[in-house]
């Protein structure tokens, strides 16, 4: 029953940082000064570790 919870509050997180990141990729939109912004690099760093959070418990 706690994986499950778990389980949930992990995908919540994911869906925060996807959304996260994509607001921030329209936001700088045609800006090629710079085209991954800080933000962008951070919520797609949170994508990476949540992933690998959920993926490494199933592994073993």
């Amino acid at each position: 029953m706690k994986s499950k919870v778990v389980i949930v509050i992990m995908f919540v997180l994911l869906g925060i940082a996807m959304i996260s990141y994509t607001i921030s990729i329209i936001r700088n939109y045609g800006k090629t000064e710079n085209p991954t912004p800080p933000a962008a690099q951070a919520a797609e760093y949170a994508l990476n570790s949540a992933a690998m959070q959920l993926y490494v418990p199933f592994k073993g």
